[in-house]
């Protein structure tokens, strides 16, 4: 399903690559929508869109 393509979301927390932004931009991801992943604070983010990769394929950009 393909229920948010088209759709673009700003997930803040997502840097961390394990907490719940992480989880929620992959769903997101698998869902179609293009994702903003920022940092939570000062921390340097250690995942990119290309770690959000769905069926073989990376989200679109």
């Amino acid at each position: 399903m393909h229920r948010l393509q088209n759709k673009v979301a700003i997930v803040t927390g997502a840097g961390s690559g394990t907490g719940i932004g992480a989880v929620v931009a992959r769903v997101f991801a698998e869902e179609g929508a293009k994702a903003a992943l920022l940092p939570a604070g000062d921390e340097a983010p250690s995942i990119t869109g290309a770690d959000l990769v769905v069926d073989g394929e990376p989200p679109p950009l």
